[in-house]
C-alpha cells in the first residue's frame, strides 16, 4: 500500500518540474515506511518459519528411554553405559 504511494508521489513530482520540496517530504516519507514495513515482514515472516519447524503439532508426549547415558570414572577406571 505504501509502496503504491510512494510510486505515485514520484511520478507527481517528476510530472511537476521536480520543484515541489512538500511532496518530495511526501514521498521519501513513504518510501522509508515502505522500507521499514518490508523488514518488519520479513522478520515476522523468518520467526514464522522458525516456529513452523519447532513446534510440537501432534502434542505427542516424549519417549522415556530409560535413565540415559551414566559416565562413572575410578581410579584407573572409566565406566559408560547407555
Amino acid at each position: 500500500m505504501t509502496g503504491g504511494l510512494a510510486y505515485s508521489a514520484h511520478d507527481d513530482f517528476t510530472s511537476r518540474g521536480r520543484t515541489d520540496p512538500g511532496l518530495r517530504d511526501q514521498g521519501e516519507t513513504l518510501q522509508l515506511t515502505t522500507n521499514v514495513l518490508a523488514g518488519v515482514a520479513g522478520a515476522a515472516a523468518a520467526a514464522a518459519l522458525v516456529l513452523v519447524f519447532f513446534t510440537d503439532f501432534d502434542n505427542e508426549e516424549p519417549e522415556d528411554d530409560g535413565p540415559g547415558t551414566t559416565v562413572a570414572v575410578w581410579p584407573g577406571e572409566l565406566v559408560v553405559v547407555w
